[in-house]
């Protein structure tokens, strides 16, 4: 008898142990995720994206070949704006572009790359693939030409000065990783799709 009862006992209880195990691995493999989207992605995605991200059963590969649409926004006449105003006028002018624009994209889907004197870049189709990442992507392009529109005349209207600014889209393959060093890393994307999107929102 102890032969025929020890035998599913133990089965039984290897199957529940390997569960638990299994349970307590997931749970720590997705505490990692969340703690390392708080350290790299916070207030770089939307509050929605990030909760799929990191409370979805799938992990999330962040290094790898993927196709996205960078949009390049920027303040165009920079140079011009920083000889004729105030260098804290310039600063703050600068600033207020930033945080508006940042926010808008955003607040709608989009993954904030890069956002600093230079302008600004956002990301379709990283960190999260998404295959319809061009038509997002457009989308929103017009509408954030409609808010430049009334961001300029309210920046125009604070400092008697009017910022020219340009919004350009290039889709294409990229590499995606943990790019820099210490507190200087980041998330982010290499490849022509970022370069082009730049230079064509020069030429805007």
């Amino acid at each position: 008898w102890q032969g025929v009862l020890f035998e599913p006992f133990s089965t039984i209880a290897a199957t529940l142990a390997a569960g638990i195990l299994g349970l307590a691995f997931s749970g720590s493999e997705r505490e990692r995720r969340v703690h390392l989207f708080r350290q790299f992605f916070v207030g770089r995605i939307s509050t929605d994206l990030f909760e799929k991200l990191t409370q979805g059963n799938e992990p999330v590969a962040l290094t790898g070949r993927r196709e996205v649409t960078s949009l390049t926004c920027r303040i165009i006449n920079t140079s011009q704006l920083a000889t004729e105003m105030e260098p804290q006028d310039v600063e703050q002018l600068t600033s207020a572009f930033l945080k508006a624009v940042s926010e808008f994209l955003v607040e709608r889907g989009a993954y904030l790359d890069v956002s600093n004197s230079q302008g600004i870049t956002a990301q379709f189709g990283f960190p999260a693939t998404a295959d319809d990442h061009a038509h997002a992507a457009c989308k929103l392009a017009l509408q954030l030409r409609e808010f430049l529109n009334e961001l300029s005349a309210e920046l125009e209207k604070r400092w008697q000065r009017k910022p020219v600014l340009g919004i350009a889209l290039a889709s294409g393959s990229v590499v995606g990783g943990l790019i820099g060093y210490g507190e200087f890393q980041r998330y982010s994307v290499l490849g022509e799709p970022p370069e082009l999107s730049r230079r064509l929102c020069n030429m805007n």
